[in-house]
């Protein structure tokens, strides 16, 4: 290693040159350096400038770069071993130490995957400018490609305080991932939730995905979704990301709300990289279950001007994605734990477009402050279009059974068709900045995040025939057969339009947030620290709107008339409707059709809601470096203050006998023709519906302690431990105020309610976890790791959805009633490993092979309200991840296996099963700034499996297959 060194003379003739100079003159003063020509090389240049403190608080600050294009590294260690002071690089490679006292130290700098570099400073009394350089003459020390993701990613989370796991933009890249969520599916502890094929919601260590938090460049991002509190990342495209952090074990100055972790999504700013910088990329992607052709364009760009001190980055993409699947699934569950009650045949053809826009402002503002602007706009629309059989023998008119093929003499069967275009969108803007002065440095930012879900026009509309023999055959409780043995049931013209739902609704959720942050280097005693503080105050609200139309049949028309076709390889289908066709029917012939007006009252009030939430959060902590050892704890405490407002929505059946005080105070309530009525008590003679509106209030505060300690036991070994705790707000749909109440003509009771203690429902807590976290992790010095983990949480007040008989209200005795509950106790246990390694050290063509390996193990439990232990839903006792991948002669390819077990999807619910893909990609460098590749996903062509277990069996709830997806393109970079 070559170091060259500039002679620092105490002159104050110099001095008072190096205080005036601007930044182009004091390039000049510099000793010219004899850089070294290799292509790899990492280059550290700092400062120590006075500030308005005493003489003895120096800053010392600096830059570290990598190549002979000095782009900015992130993630390296910077130490003054003397002092016992460290710090890490951020996303420009900067550095930053404060009250570093006079005298002469050695400066090292590590980073995983290259040698150590040292450089030695004199730091002198009155104001002296010391200003350095240090050249390595390294070969290979921070590489490119599938190497140097593996690097950074490795290098970011060995130094972070807390644990997290990282995932680098070029490293999504080597998978062919189509969003956010299948991205980050590769790390060890996470698990996803799949729709239609494609990763949906993120699952960390087991951890229900409502339960964690998410935030694009620390802002939280609101959920498009009506019910639930977890945003599904699938809306956001891969191409346009920085990095991804999930984040597993929380400090106090993150949000005290993600039990499970979070997951922050980055994007690039200008000064990542060092001058102008362009990427593009266009490609085409196959469906083979479709057999068609969707585009994917993206681009990112960024430059500094204003002589570096302003720094612009944009990028955006596009992607059409036209792929389908094939279902069959069951519903309203086995008939005498034996046969469905319903056995439904399902094809999906899907249109998936995909927009987003990001646009980052970065602004030195001179001396100590730095400006920044983050936007992220994304809108995704899905477009699908089902063709559903319903097939329901009459469980009344079993003619014979031989075996387990079960025969009917009456039955009928629904062709139905659902037409819709779904739209969401997210956006968010951020302003903020960052300020030092001294010892002291400040960050501050305010923030509007908006989400918003759009269904216009979808129209369901339905023909039915009711006929004769039929028969099932459940030889195979996952696999049902059936077969139509009347010939009406495969007659278009036998199916006799039976009604339609013409539907629009929207759901919006806005988070407007101010953040201050305050963070003091101090020393205590002789060891250095830190002393940090801060608020933030958030201010979200959600509402959903939904109106409905409901049509009538009508025996006019019939499926003829509207007659399509699919292909639907599991079985023989039979005739489906058109979607044009059904369009153009319904738009032509409306008028003529019958509006069944209460049913329409009761769809455009039931799922409509508001709330507010308001979370005003403080926390104080402090850091400490005690030689090796460091700890960081503190406590955080977050004020909730929310108001929602529901839907009381209670059908009395025609001949019920009404309570007229089981009728809510000032309700609407109308008869079936949607006529307004006054209720009178008594045997009914016609439907009678009542909506109000209900309404309900909650404020509780939380004290969140947390502490971390790393100790850095050799130079390659880590050892972390920490505790936090954190909460969980309950879900938008367990939360709001509502209720929907029968009546049916038996007089017998049956509801589905939210938060409503006012009718007797158990008042719903937010739920609380103590969280403890262990690791161990061991990083090789040619790049790779070796790590073990172990995980516990004790969850308090864990909320889950509750279905039982017989169920006392004030409202009176219900024969069937689902309501949401806290659990007395439910806690989850795991474990995690992880191996990376890049095969470097060893000669010739095997140099280039990467080899990676994860394993996840989770065991979790809750207790319900009638003692039984129940599985925790979402988690998943195996999660496995396998790739092997290779650099190389301007090859780059790479093969990933991942596999997670089977989960209950909810409690007292179904399971899915498990699940495992093999994916691969393949890339080839023409030159410097073009390359061709390749991907496969799901190679093997694996399905989707849920099922319900009675009497030791598994039962099919849902089967789904989507066939593979092959994409080619071609990539730039500039």
């Amino acid at each position: 290693m070559n170091i060259a060194m500039i002679n620092i003379r105490k002159c104050h003739d110099v001095v008072n040159k190096l205080r005036q100079a601007p930044k182009q003159q004091l390039e000049r003063l510099m000793t010219p350096l004899n850089i070294s020509r290799k292509h790899y090389f990492v280059a550290a240049t700092a400062l120590a400038a006075v500030l308005a403190t005493p003489a003895f608080a120096v800053e010392l600050s600096g830059t570290v770069t990598s190549g002979l294009q000095a782009y900015p590294v992130a993630g390296a260690q910077v130490r003054i071993d003397t002092l016992g002071v460290r710090t890490v690089t951020v996303s420009g490679g900067q550095f930053i130490f404060r009250n570093i006292p006079a005298g002469t130290y050695q400066i090292n700098i590590d980073y995983i995957g290259s040698d150590s570099l040292v450089q030695t400073i004199t730091v002198p009394e009155g104001g002296l400018v010391a200003v350095f350089a240090i050249n390595p003459d390294i070969d290979t020390v921070i590489a490119v490609g599938q190497r140097a993701n593996l690097l950074s990613a490795l290098n970011q989370q060995r130094n972070a305080d807390n644990l997290i796991s990282v995932v680098s933009s070029d490293a999504i890249g080597q998978f062919p991932d189509q969003n956010v969520t299948e991205a980050v599916r590769r790390v060890a502890g996470i698990s996803v939730e799949n729709d239609q094929g494609e990763g949906r919601f993120i699952i960390i260590r087991g951890v229900d995905p409502n339960l964690n938090s998410s935030s694009i460049n620390g802002t939280r991002i609101p959920s498009p979704e009506g019910d639930v509190r977890a945003t599904a990342l699938d809306v956001i495209d891969s191409e346009v990301l920085k990095s991804i952090e999930i984040t597993k074990s929380l400090t106090p100055d993150l949000d005290g709300d993600g039990i499970g972790g979070n997951i922050e999504i980055k994007t690039f700013t200008a000064f990542d990289r060092k001058g102008r910088y362009m990427k593009a990329k266009v490609a085409g992607s196959y469906n083979e279950q479709t057999s068609q052709w969707g585009p994917k364009l993206s681009v990112s760009a960024s430059d500094v001007f204003a002589d570096g001190n302003l720094g612009v980055a944009i990028s955006g993409s596009y992607r059409n994605r036209k792929f389908g699947s094939e279902n069959y699934e069951v519903d309203g569950g086995f008939v005498d734990d034996l046969f469905p009650e319903e056995f439904e045949l399902r094809d999906y053809q899907i249109t998936r477009e995909r927009v987003n826009l990001t646009g980052n402002v970065d602004y030195k503002l001179g001396g100590h402050t730095e400006l920044y602007l983050r936007t992220l706009y994304s809108d995704f629309t899905d477009a699908e279009v089902r063709s559903r059989v319903e097939i329901e023998g009459d469980p009344d008119e079993i003619t014979g059974q031989i075996g387990n093929v079960i025969t009917f003499g009456e039955g009928k069967v629904d062709r139905d068709l659902k037409d819709r275009t779904e739209s969401q969108k997210i956006w968010s803007a951020t302003l903020g900045g960052k300020s030092e002065f001294g010892a002291w440095a400040v960050d501050y930012s305010a923030a509007i995040s908006h989400a918003e879900e759009e269904e216009l026009n979808r129209l369901d509309t339905d023909y039915r025939v009711k006929g004769g023999a039929m028969s099932l055959d459940v030889s195979d409780p996952l696999r049902p057969t059936f077969n139509f043995i009347d010939p009406k049931y495969t007659t278009s013209g036998e199916f006799e339009f039976d009604g339609a739902e013409n539907l629009n609704g929207a759901t919006e959720d806005e988070e407007i947030a101010f953040a201050l942050n305050v963070r003091r280097d101090v020393n205590f005693g002789n060891d250095p620290g830190f002393i940090k503080f801060g608020a933030k105050f958030r201010q979200r609200e959600k509402t959903r709107d939904v109106e409905m139309i409901v049509y009538d049949g009508n025996d006019a028309f019939t499926l003829a008339d509207v007659l399509g076709n699919v292909d639907y390889e599991p079985f023989s289908i039979g005739p489906v409707a058109d979607p044009a066709s059904v369009r153009r029917f319904f738009e032509a012939n409306k008028n003529q059709l019958d509006v069944k007006a209460g049913d329409s009252f009761i769809e455009s009030n039931l799922a409509d809601y508001s709330a507010n939430e308001d979370v005003l959060a403080g926390y104080l902590m402090a850091g400490i470096d005690i030689q090796d050892l460091r700890l960081v704890g503190g406590v955080r405490v977050e004020t909730t203050d929310y108001d929602g407002r529901g839907r009381d929505v209670r059908l009395f059946e025609e001949d019920s006998v009404l309570n007229f005080a089981d009728v809510q105070p000032g309700a609407d309530c109308r008869d079936s023709d949607g006529n307004v009525v006054t209720p009178v008590a008594g045997a009914l003679g016609d439907d009678l519906i009542c909506i109000s509106e209900v309404s309900n209030a909650d404020e509780y505060t939380e004290i969140l302690p947390s502490i971390v300690a790393r100790l850095n036991a050799t130079e390659n070994l880590i050892l972390r431990l920490s505790y936090y705790k954190s909460l969980a707000r309950p879900n938008f749909k367990a939360i709001v105020p509502s209720a929907e109440i029968e009546l049916d003509d038996d007089n017998e009771y049956s509801g589905e309610f939210g938060n409503v203690t006012a009718l007797g429902i158990p008042r719903l807590n937010h739920q609380t976890a103590d969280s403890y976290d262990f690791s161990v992790e061991y990083y090789t010095d040619n790049g790779g790791v070796i790590s073990f983990g172990a995980f516990y949480k004790d969850f308090s007040d864990f909320i889950a959805e509750r279905t039982v008989r017989d169920f006392a209200t004030s409202f009176g005795v219900f024969d069937k009633a689902t309501y949401y509950v806290n659990l007395p106790s439910a806690n989850l246990l795991g474990l995690e490993l992880n191996f990376q390694q890049s095969l470097s050290f060893l000669d010739g063509p095997l140099s280039g092979v990467i080899v990676g390996a994860n394993y996840t193990f989770v065991d979790g439990e809750a207790t319900d309200l009638d003692g039984n232990i129940i599985a925790l839903p979402k988690q998943s006792a195996n999660i496995a991840n396998l790739v092997l991948g290779y650099e190389g002669y301007g090859v780059d390819v790479r093969l990933a296996w991942s596999y997670r077990d089977k989960y209950l999807d909810e409690v007292g619910g179904r399971f899915v099963a498990a699940h495992d893909q093999l994916d691969f990609t393949a890339k080839y460098k023409i030159n410097d700034h073009f390359r061709i590749f390749g991907e496969i996903s799901n190679i093997t062509d694996e399905p989707f499996l849920a099922f319900e277990r009675r009497n030791n069996v598994d039962q099919l709830s849902q089967f789904e297959s989507y066939g593979r997806t092959i994409e080619i393109g071609l990539q730039y970079k500039y």
